[in-house]
């Protein structure tokens, strides 16, 4: 039984520490592609792209001169937690707008770096979005 509790245990701590670092690299990948198209686009400050959670919002935002009014959205965020039905609908709705903004976003992102603005659907699919980020980031 010890040896049972000991193999989970361990198989849990290899999970645990392959899930960060597999956010890790992610993050740093997601910061320096959009870092990247931030200074094709000439942006002040494109190494906002660093800040965890938004960096990648942030530049996309500023990239594709849209309004600030959408990042409310998010605020909507915060009751999906509270058990009460109503406001987990309204929630989610907000954070279904906010999707649909930040591909409006990264689809005006790209066109500021002179690459097709449809390539922002294809940032909605598992390992091409990676692929296409890349090369939106560090293609001629």
């Amino acid at each position: 039984m010890e040896t049972l509790a000991a193999l989970l245990g361990g198989a849990l701590l290899f999970f645990l520490l392959f899930s960060i670092l597999v956010f890790l690299a992610m993050y740093v990948f997601l910061s320096l592609t959009f870092s990247s198209m931030g200074k094709k686009a000439n942006l002040n400050h494109p190494n906002l792209a660093w800040v965890p959670g938004f960096g990648p919002f942030i530049v996309a935002f500023q990239a594709s001169g849209m309004s600030w009014w959408p990042w409310l959205l998010l605020i909507a965020y915060i009751p999906i937690f509270i058990e009460i039905l109503a406001i987990q609908i309204i929630s989610a709705i907000a954070l279904i707008v906010f999707f649909i903004y930040s591909i409006v976003w990264d689809w005006k992102l790209l066109k500021s770096i002179n690459k097709p603005g449809w390539w922002a659907i294809l940032f909605l699919i598992p390992i091409i979005n990676f692929i296409f980020m890349g090369i939106a980031a560090w293609s001629k």
